[in-house]
């Protein structure tokens, strides 16, 4: 059974949670001993868009963006699609340096740790869902 590390909630801007998830995966990539998987939880407290690490903007939006006050724009650690965050949503972060820190009868490398959010939140959204609460990943 895996052992899993919350921390608890964190009201933090979009780029001390980047800094804060980063932070988390090179310590446990340095450290020579075993680490459990890490779950956190936040928010930032202004309107912020969150592109994805790969996402093909234009440097005119993103400027455009960026030059509005109300507005934070950054970009993801992790792949995927333009999303919201800020009041009213919570952004989940796992952190783990092997797939195998959660499901240990993995082969070794057969996927990535950052594939294991894409193969198995599509059931527990479902399931949010249909108990009411609106999910996207």
């Amino acid at each position: 059974m895996a052992i899993l590390q919350v921390i608890p909630f964190l009201d933090q801007s979009a780029s001390e949670s980047l800094a804060t998830d980063r932070y988390l995966l090179r310590a446990m990539r340095k450290s020579k001993r075993a680490h459990a998987p890490v779950l956190r939880c936040s928010s930032p407290p202004s309107a912020t868009l969150l592109f994805g690490r790969y996402q093909r903007m234009s440097t005119a939006l993103i400027e455009r963006l960026r030059a509005r006050r109300d507005l934070v724009v950054q970009r993801r650690h992790t792949g995927g699609r333009l999303m919201p965050a800020g009041d009213g949503f919570l952004n989940v972060s796992l952190v783990m340096p092997d797939a195998r820190e959660i499901l240990p009868t993995l082969r070794p490398g057969s996927i990535p740790p950052e594939k294991v959010m894409n193969r198995y939140v599509r059931g527990i959204l479902k399931g949010a869902n249909e108990l009411g609460a609106r999910l996207f990943y």
